[in-house]
């Protein structure tokens, strides 16, 4: 918690970046200005990170849980940087000097070993840790143990930060799930057009069909023309080298359609029989019953 005198000092001093980051995700502090630049440290979040309970964007419209759970213990320390700018937080552990090992994990260490630094905790009140490097600090100052006011302050700022994230995080997905919806809508109309226009197509290649096929017949009548007779053409072609006159070759290149067209004409003429004889049929029955 800072100090009304330090408090106008330490917003001057801290560059925009860091606070700018920090306001973005409270389990995070940015980078502080000077030197090499202390590395940022992650803070695991809040335990059971709650997620939106309204995964359709718009059931209930019932807001996650926020983890009211926030432990502020330690005493406030203010750390002057060698660029004299100076920034206030809490040292849980009094000044526990860590640095990071080979797998990224904090260890204790001595003030002088190499990469050593402090995490301080709760800057700005904020969430989450700050590392400073050893060799980017000037001094350190103990403030003194914080009044149960500071720790209501800072405790009523992260569960603020938490909602907040919270909030953002259910608008995103709601976003996200209205973007999918949509998308979805989109291919099904896409689809449907697709299909429509695939069956129009269909239908339109099934009527010229047809209708060149009842041209066919109409040219070329089943009468006088028939497979056999394409057979026998080839057949003089072959043996006696009279070639196909123009006739005889529109007939043949379109025999297969012809064929078609002459089975369609069949199937219906027979369809058309069975269904008059059935229902002469039925009258010769009805009239001997009676």
């Amino acid at each position: 918690m800072l100090r009304p005198r330090l408090a106008h000092a330490l917003v001057v001093l801290l560059v925009a970046p860091a606070a700018a980051l920090a306001l973005e995700d409270p389990t995070k502090q940015g980078p502080l200005p000077g030197g090499s630049g202390p590395a940022p440290s992650p803070q695991p979040a809040p335990s059971g990170d709650p997620a939106p309970s309204d995964e359709g964007g718009g059931g209930s419209g019932r807001q996650a849980e926020v983890d009211t759970n926030v432990d502020v213990r330690g005493n406030s320390f203010e750390i002057k940087l060698v660029n004299n700018a100076r920034i206030e937080g809490i040292l849980p552990q009094g000044k526990r000097w860590e640095r990071l090992d080979q797998f990224g994990e904090y260890e204790e260490c001595e003030e002088n070993d190499k990469g050593a630094g402090l995490r301080l905790h709760y800057v700005l009140g904020m969430e989450g840790e700050t590392f400073i490097k050893r060799q980017d600090i000037d001094s350190i100052r103990d403030l003194g143990a914080l009044t149960d006011e500071q720790k209501r302050s800072i405790r009523d700022q992260v569960i603020a930060q938490r909602k907040k994230l919270i909030e953002e995080r259910e608008k995103a997905l709601r976003e996200e799930l209205r973007r999918m919806a949509e998308e979805a809508r989109e291919a099904e109309a896409r689809a449907a057009e697709a299909t429509g226009r695939k069956r129009a197509e269909e239908r339109a290649a099934t009527e010229a069909e047809i209708k060149k096929g009842e041209d066919l017949l109409k040219k070329f009548p089943p009468e006088s023309w028939s497979e056999q007779r394409a057979k026998d053409i080839l057949h003089r072609e072959i043996v006696n080298g009279i070639f196909r006159n123009t006739e005889e070759r529109e007939f043949i290149d379109n025999l297969p359609a012809w064929k078609s067209a002459l089975e369609r004409r069949k199937a219906a003429e027979a369809k058309e029989k069975g269904e008059s004889e059935g229902g002469g049929g039925g009258e010769t029955k009805k009239e001997e019953k009676k």
